[in-house]
């Protein structure tokens, strides 16, 4: 259940509560007071289950509540009705019963009930009074010489004598008050716990069915599955709402606990799309605005860059750019410059500080004709260009409003659609399923934004994932919040793991002695530091280019590229076949170390036969220290 689902929930029960004590305050006050008494026959056994007594106690119950007895009580209390309720009951005991009385005022309700056991016991014995006159004519039977008058006379005597027993019987029964009525404290009616708990479980069955309704009216993507369904696609990340990510996220990706985690999920998930071929070009787009599409395009960037490559943020929101305000940038120069002739890539890429692998491409001014510029053969070949020397995260408008997104994701390696858990219906990720499909795009995946911590683990596969990732990374809180000492942390793994990486780094920077080193590590340095460096005769060499991924360029657009570096030791080129240009590559290293390091920033020449060329060497400027990978740290660790 979702915090607003259970917010909801809380609210439905505190008004049905809120209700049950409305309507309690509402109705009038009464109070109650209760009188016992006993009736006793004599001659009789008081407590047999069928004796006398009990037959007239149960009697006297019933005519407790007749208005002949209402009108006895009145005439003892001196006033014109009784102003309440009387009402009897026989006890479990033989010959008991008791006398209810309620009224509005605790003296009056204790005045009723102990006057109602006199009353009743006067009505009782006035209605035998009144049926005695009838027994008179049947003992006044004369004699009669016939047989058959003496047999009825016996029979009629007998008769009489049975009443008059029964009349004196009726004469001689007495009612004894055994239990005095006191005045109530409290009052009876209403009882306000009652009815306020009556409220809250109505509110509370209330606000369950309109839950169970909505969930199942529902047409919103929330979970995993629904991504699954409607666009045939995988979830890459599911992305919790943190305050740190839209306020000092997108300057610095340290410290975002949680949502850092899931971004570094998400750089992972992209190596793993496609193994033979990954993604270099990438666009980020989204159903609808204001669905956080902007942000992760600049974290990711900065998740990219900081596991050591190359990468490039391009703005190609032409409408309402963004990335420049991310990232503090001026944004008047940028991408329509570019693609317009107007300047080169080197004049308007801009350094991040801290990020030396990121540069960040604004949109530049807003144009009047922005999917003519996102879908011309310049912006294509800007892209083919760049994405062979790093990695390209273009930030595209949403895809529905506009065509920009769906034209970018045709030229792209592929498109990562950006949805708000909760935010984004379903009809609209089945629309934007189709304009991948009419645009011949390839859509890489969805990252699933804003989702609820507490669900997180039901969002991502519909089970119990959510907890292991809630308690993962939190070690700047705990330090916040000073629980150290006895308390365990819960972010023990993430120091351990990144005292796992510190320990391979200072191996690697201490490297150990050459005669503890393998034999097929040593060859293999050996024979980079004597292989020569193959260069291109048609090109100087003051214009080579490193390409770490020209070896999967097609065909269809031959590239020229080389390394060159100052005292480099190289390894021979490999050279990709293609009818007008050749791709040469060479990885170079510092003299008398066995790192290797990135390829140095150089120029990205046009493909033969274009007029003009894109530049992309001063974008990164000199060579950079790489940050190793954990995984190319194993792999040299290895051997």
């Amino acid at each position: 259940m979702t915090r607003v689902n259970l917010g909801f929930l809380i609210l439905c029960v505190l008004l049905g509560l809120a209700g049950g004590f409305g309507y309690a305050s509402a109705q009038p006050w009464t109070y109650t007071a209760t009188s016992q008494a006993m009736v006793v026959v004599p001659g009789t056994d008081a407590f047999s289950q069928n004796s006398i007594s009990g037959q007239k106690a149960s009697v006297y119950a019933v005519l407790a509540g007749s208005q002949n007895v209402a009108n006895r009580v009145a005439k003892t209390l001196k006033t014109s009705n009784m102003e309440g309720t009387l009402s009897g009951s026989a006890d479990a005991v033989p010959g008991l019963f008791t006398l209810t009385a309620t009224a509005s005022t605790p003296e009056r309700a204790r005045d009723i009930a102990n006057a109602g056991i006199k009353a009743v016991s006067d009505e009782a014995n006035a209605i035998t009074t009144l049926n005695a006159p009838t027994v008179q004519p049947t003992t006044k039977t004369t004699t009669n010489p016939d047989g058959t008058q003496v047999t009825t006379t016996t029979q009629s005597v007998d008769g009489t004598t049975n009443v008059t027993t029964t009349d004196n019987s009726y004469r001689e029964t007495r009612v004894t008050q055994t239990l005095q009525a006191v005045a109530p404290s409290a009052p009876s009616s209403p009882d306000f716990y009652k009815l306020s708990g009556m409220g809250a479980l109505a509110g509370l069955v209330i606000g369950y069915l309109v839950v169970f309704m909505r969930r199942l009216m529902d047409n919103r993507v929330r979970h995993n599955s629904d991504v699954e369904e409607l666009l045939g696609s995988s979830v890459l990340a599911v992305v919790p709402k943190s305050t740190e990510l839209n306020a000092k996220g997108r300057q610095n990706v340290d410290g975002l606990g949680q949502a850092a985690e899931a971004l570094r999920h998400l750089r992972t998930n992209l190596r793993f799309v496609d193994v033979d071929n990954p993604p270099r070009a990438i666009v980020m787009t989204s159903a609808n605005p204001g669905e956080g599409k902007s942000t992760m395009s600049a974290v990711l960037a900065q998740m990219l860059a900081s596991s050591g490559q190359r990468t490039v943020l391009i703005d190609t929101d032409l409408r309402k750019p963004v990335v420049h305000k991310i990232f503090g940038l001026d944004g008047s120069v940028g991408l329509t410059q570019i693609l317009a002739g107007d300047m080169q890539l080197s004049d308007v890429a801009q350094k991040i500080e801290g990020q030396p692998n990121l540069r960040v491409v604004p949109a530049g001014r807003i144009p009047p004709n922005p999917s003519e510029l996102l879908g011309s053969q310049r912006m294509k070949a800007l892209m083919d260009y760049l994405k062979d020397d790093a990695m390209v995260i273009m930030d595209a408008p949403p895809l529905l409003p506009v065509t920009d997104a769906g034209l970018l994701s045709a030229l792209a390696d592929g498109a990562i659609l950006v949805m708000e858990v909760g935010g984004t219906y379903k009809e609209q990720a089945r629309l934007c399923g189709k304009i991948f499909k009419q645009v011949d795009g390839r859509l890489l995946g969805v990252v699933l934004n804003r989702a609820s911590r507490r669900n997180l683990g039901s969002v991502y596969y519909g089970y119990g994932y959510g907890g292991y990732g809630q308690n993962y990374y939190y070690y700047e809180e705990d330090e916040k919040r000073k629980l150290l000492g006895f308390i365990p942390l819960p972010g023990h793994r993430k120091r351990k793991r990144e005292n796992q990486i510190v320990s391979i780094q200072e191996e690697e920077v201490h490297p150990l002695p050459k005669d503890k080193q393998s034999n097929r590590r040593s060859s293999r340095r050996a024979a980079r530091s004597e292989a020569p460096a193959q260069v291109p005769a048609q090109l100087p060499a003051a214009t080579i280019t490193s390409s770490p991924v020209s070896s999967r360029t097609s065909a269809a657009s031959p590239r020229v590229s080389t390394v060159v570096n100052p005292e480099p030791v190289s390894v021979p080129s490999v050279q990709d076949s293609g009818d007008d240009t050749a791709t040469t590559e060479a990885v170079a290293s510092p003299v008398g170390t066995g790192m290797p390091v990135p390829p140095p920033a150089a120029s990205i020449s046009q493909p033969v036969g274009e007029e003009t060329a894109v530049q992309t060497s001063a974008a990164f400027g000199a060579p950079q220290a790489s940050v190793p990978t954990r995984r190319s740290l194993r792999e040299r660790r290895n051997g």
